[in-house]
């Protein structure tokens, strides 16, 4: 998995929109189509106001674009469509089709119309693998059609052969594989990272980047020192959390019902750090004695 990707970003969305490879409009509206493709009951408009909050970082998995490129010209030979390029689009490919349940094919083709972002991470099942003061909310979602047009056109001119893939027509639905938005909040004195969303392309799901993604979130040198990680998982996704340290006790995740609002049809569960992963971090013996007294006190 170590050759698939080179770039591992973790930065707050509403503070840097600055100078980066690719328009930070456009890496924000990708990162919101992925999360849109694989959480499709949680909503667009949910999704940009959780990615662009105040202290919403989100964590970035991007493809070497050298790579993308070398794959998206096999796929599209100069001179026309191949034979696998329907299928095997790196960025993007015809209607999603990972919906659930056992719904007739109208049914599901008029919910894929319905949500803007339905082919801009479209893997193929054959892949394995606010503030008060200010006086107008930006729409963070602005200019997401016409993102969503531009992939529409590059993966129809790499089809039809009139644009030869290459680093500078390369767009960012193409590069990035998975990411993961969390925040940093405090609950009765205590420090919480709550894990809002993650998801990763369907076509990578296989090679342990979703196992790599929640270990940068369990990681104090990622996220800062914590006292606990919660998540709100959805009933598919309880095992997933549960190897890896989380709970869903009742009385252990009662603590945190205020962050419980905003959330429907989901299992809280939690994640306590051992001391230990703290002592790397951080710098105050305060902090270290803090969470060994915490350590101790579950084993009383």
């Amino acid at each position: 998995m170590d050759d698939c990707f080179t770039f591992f970003f973790t930065f707050n969305f509403l503070l840097f929109f600055s100078q980066w490879q690719v328009p930070n409009r456009d890496l924000l509206h990708a990162v919101v189509a992925l999360y849109d493709v694989s959480l499709p009951d949680v909503g667009e408009e949910f999704l940009y106001a959780t990615v662009c909050a105040k202290w919403s970082k989100t964590i970035l998995m991007l493809r070497d674009s050298g790579e993308v490129v070398e794959e998206l010209c096999k796929s599209h030979p100069a001179g026309g469509t191949s034979a696998t390029s329907s299928t095997q689009d790196s960025g993007i490919a015809d209607g999603d089709t990972g919906q659930q349940g056992g719904r007739g094919a109208e049914e599901k083709k008029e919910d894929e119309d319905k949500r803007r972002f339905a082919d801009v991470f479209s893997d193929s099942d054959s892949s394995e693998g606010s503030s008060s003061e200010s006086e107008e909310e930006e729409d963070f979602s602005a200019g997401a059609d016409d993102f969503v047009q531009r992939v529409r056109e590059r993966r129809q001119q790499r089809r039809d052969g009139r644009l030869q893939p290459s680093q500078g027509n390369l767009g960012i639905e193409s590069r990035l594989l998975s990411c993961a938005t969390f925040e940093r909040s405090y609950c009765k004195g205590e420090k919480v990272v709550q894990l809002h969303l993650i998801a990763v392309r369907r076509r990578y799901r296989k090679w342990g980047m979703g196992r790599y993604l929640l270990k940068q979130v369990k990681h104090p040198p990622v996220v800062g020192t914590y006292d606990y990680l919660i998540v709100h998982a959805d009933s598919s996704a309880t095992d997933f959390f549960e190897r890896f340290g989380f709970s869903d006790d009742v009385v252990l995740n009662s603590r945190f019902s205020e962050f419980d609002e905003q959330w429907t049809n989901t299992t809280m569960m939690c994640y306590i750090p051992p001391y230990a992963g703290l002592n790397g971090m951080s710098s105050d013996p305060e902090l270290d004695l803090k969470a060994m007294e915490l350590e101790i006190r579950k084993l009383c």
